[in-house]
């Protein structure tokens, strides 16, 4: 499957995934064996992620809390008989 890096006014598309996580690439994946299939992943993020060297390593994401690219996301409470969830940052960085 072709990368499209830009989009153009007027372009047009068979199939759009909104959220290029792991589902939403899997299903792109199973579109894309359709040859014929026009597909585009639309995700948040910068659009230069390779030049940014503070998002390059997953390991360092920790890192990345209070900082321009931290989203800023926090998990909710869940408690139940079976199954207990604190609340905590979540840093969203760079998935590949």
């Amino acid at each position: 499957m072709p990368v499209v890096t830009s989009i153009s006014n007027g372009a047009h598309y068979d199939f759009i995934i909104v959220g290029g996580d792991t589902a939403g690439n899997v299903v792109a994946g199973r579109l894309a064996d359709n040859p014929n299939a026009t597909i585009l992943i639309v995700e948040a993020g910068v659009g230069n992620p390779e030049q940014i060297e503070e998002i390059m390593t997953p390991s360092n994401a920790m890192n990345l809390r209070g900082s321009k690219h931290d989203w800023a996301y926090k998990t909710t409470m869940v408690k139940r008989d079976d199954y207990e969830r604190i609340e905590k940052p979540n840093t969203r960085g760079i998935w590949w």
